[in-house]
């Protein structure tokens, strides 16, 4: 049974993909603050975050998480 809104490739059956402390720590500020956040110095994101489809940048270069990076937050550290 897929979860509600996610695709089925970010369901269950994948494997949970490792990061280091560092790259938890931004994944974790982009889905609490944004990167674009006012007056604030943009939050970069790895490309290891950027490769595995856990974030994604947008028009304006402001990164961003994904279904897949919201899914990721959810399975925990």
């Amino acid at each position: 049974m897929k979860e509600q809104g996610l695709p089925a490739a970010a369901g269950a059956g994948t494997s949970k993909l490792r990061l280091n402390a560092e790259q938890w720590s931004v994944l974790q500020r982009l889905a609490r603050d944004g990167a674009c956040a006012a007056g604030d110095r943009p939050i970069a994101a790895s490309w290891r975050l950027t490769s595995h489809g856990l974030v994604a940048t947008d028009r304006k270069g402001c990164a961003y998480v994904t279904l897949s990076g919201w899914h990721r937050l959810r399975q925990g550290r």
